[in-house]
């Protein structure tokens, strides 16, 4: 599960050719220039040492650009010059200018709602809350609610949004919740009143997922739960009639990012990163040796490139691998503890 992995991994375990290595980027230059990569790093639980790094386009890294991003952010999303970001054990949402790095406002969402995942449509933000097994409607530009919990069923993670619907992966908490009504679905509802229209099961442990609006097709991943013999996958759905166009086996798949050139799916998964099309074929792009926790993964629109945010092993510092879409390591990066999400 990216995202706050190093607290849920006890319970999902209770219930489940040589590249030269490139050199480390000159610290010395100026680092706030446009056209560089905000990557949210989260901390350890409890700790309040989470941090917003920037990679800027001469590879230099300022490593906290925040001085405080509450505890445990798990998401970040942009809307024009302001970036957004859910604090999940603080239960904050948090804009800050992009330009600047300056926080322009913080706002505590509730006592029990615990922010989890985000997407943007508009000034439309919705925000999954893993404990209240709900979904959020927030307006982006003030962070104040448009909506109450709207319940979407046992422990919702991902969120996509389209034109006319609201995705959410509910995912059960592996063998945790499981056999509670709603687990291992993708929920779809209506973006005008939040109201269910349909749900697609047979999705366990579903975690991620994005949308790829210009080819109306909804990618999401499933884990299975420990209990399970089989491995888990990703799948594609056609946003016109909400089925499943195909369905693909891979290993403990964590986080996927959509090409907007090609409609092609790239999913981080135990061997590395795996690219999908929508024709039913995959190959893999990236594979993974050792024993480093590769967290998450984005592809950047600007440049066609893929970013891997590596926790190691969730205690010490992490850094990002950047990777071309042939799978050739182009340089990288050392930034804070466990990152887990980008932007430009």
């Amino acid at each position: 599960m990216r995202g706050i992995a190093h607290v849920v991994v006890l319970a999902i375990a209770l219930i489940g050719g040589c590249i030269p290595t490139p050199t480390v980027p000159d610290n010395s230059l100026t680092l706030m220039v446009p056209g560089g990569v905000f990557v949210l790093c989260e901390g350890l639980w409890q700790q309040d040492n989470a941090s917003l790094s920037y990679i800027n386009p001469m590879g230099a890294v300022q490593r906290s650009v925040v001085t405080s991003l509450g505890d445990t952010p798990t998401d970040i999303v942009q809307m024009g010059d302001t970036l957004i970001v859910c604090s999940n054990t603080t239960r904050e949402l948090m804009q800050i200018d992009r330009p600047t790095g300056t926080v322009l406002r913080r706002v505590r969402i509730g006592n029990h709602e615990q922010p989890y995942r985000m997407a943007i449509h508009g000034r439309q933000l919705y925000v999954t809350c893993l404990n209240a097994d709900a979904v959020i409607e927030f307006d982006a530009g003030t962070l104040e609610r448009n909506t109450q919990n709207v319940p979407v069923g046992p422990a919702p993670e991902g969120v996509g949004v389209t034109p006319t619907k609201v995705y959410v992966a509910v995912s059960g908490l592996g063998d945790l919740r499981k056999n509670e009504s709603g687990a291992g679905t993708l929920k779809i509802l209506r973006r005008s009143d939040l109201t269910e229209v349909a749900t697609i099961p047979d999705l366990p442990n579903a975690a991620a997922v994005d949308v790829d609006a210009q080819r109306q097709r909804i990618w999401v991943t499933y884990r299975q739960a420990p209990s399970d013999t089989a491995k888990g996958g990703v799948v594609v759905i056609h946003g016109r009639g909400d089925t499943i166009m195909h369905r693909f086996t891979l290993r403990t798949p964590t986080d996927l990012t959509i090409d907007p050139a090609t409609g092609d799916a790239y999913v981080l998964c135990n061997d590395g990163i795996v690219r999908c099309s929508d024709d039913g074929t995959m190959q893999q792009v990236v594979p993974r040796t050792g024993l480093d926790v590769w967290y998450s993964v984005w592809l950047r629109p600007s440049t066609g490139e893929l970013y891997v945010g590596n926790a190691r092993q969730y205690v010490t510092d992490g850094e990002v691998l950047v990777y071309s879409l042939n799978g050739d390591l182009l340089r990288r990066s050392p930034v804070g503890l466990n990152p887990s999400a980008f932007a430009e």
